[in-house]
């Protein structure tokens, strides 16, 4: 929010906020100030956790770097460790892909004002709150191999979809109202979906270390 409505918002010189070479130095020490704090603070917590977990010493296992390779090759011969590792690589790079080339397409593709996409920050805290609720219930119901795999290709599906159906003439001018109702709700569905696919990799790949252990 702050990227757009602060360091990157439009002025008379760039009434395009995202084109403003000037923006850019402001937002990335405030995002390296944001990231250092809230790393430690979770660091922190984690570390106040873990002190407050009751663990009977006969659970715990040293870690010794030369029995590191034999626990790996051990890893990795599971299919199942192997398979979720592998598609989460290709989730977290489509999802990275997709994230650096938003700017793009908001500026050019869309020709979204730095105020209009302020928007969309809302959007995807919504998107990330239905995913906060929804995950559970979904793995329960269907699983999560299933769950994983329809919303890992729904998602990518729907926002390449979108760009076509634009290439194609068949949506509003850019910048236009009805053209944001038609962004937001496809990129509020498609990121509940990719916030879900990549919880139920998480999920799956420490079900394999337990399972390993």
């Amino acid at each position: 929010v702050l990227a757009y409505a602060v360091f990157l918002r439009a002025t008379p010189r760039y009434p395009q906020g995202l084109l403003n070479p000037e923006g850019y130095a402001g937002f990335a020490v405030w995002g390296a100030v944001i990231m250092v704090v809230t790393t430690l603070v979770s660091a922190l917590g984690t570390q106040r956790a873990a002190l407050r977990a009751q663990v009977a010493d006969s659970r715990i296992q040293p870690v010794r770097l030369r029995s590191l390779p034999r626990d790996m090759r051990a890893a990795l011969g599971s299919p199942s460790y192997r398979a979720a590792v592998v598609g989460g690589l290709c989730l977290w790079v489509s999802f990275g892909v997709n994230q650096n080339l938003n700017n793009y397409l908001n500026t050019f593709l869309w020709g979204f004002s730095s105020e209009q996409l302020t928007l969309f920050m809302f959007v995807l805290i919504a998107s990330s709150l239905l995913a906060l609720v929804v995950t559970r219930p979904l793995a329960e119901r269907l699983g999560k191999k299933r769950l994983i795999l329809a919303t890992a290709v729904a998602a990518p599906l729907m926002l390449a979809a979108l760009v076509f159906v634009r290439l194609a003439g068949l949506l509003p001018g850019s910048g236009e109202l009805v053209l944001m109702w038609v962004v937001g709700g496809t990129i509020f569905v498609s990121y509940t979906a990719i916030i879900i696919s990549m919880t139920m990799v998480g999920a799956m790949i420490a079900d394999v270390t337990d399972e390993h252990e």
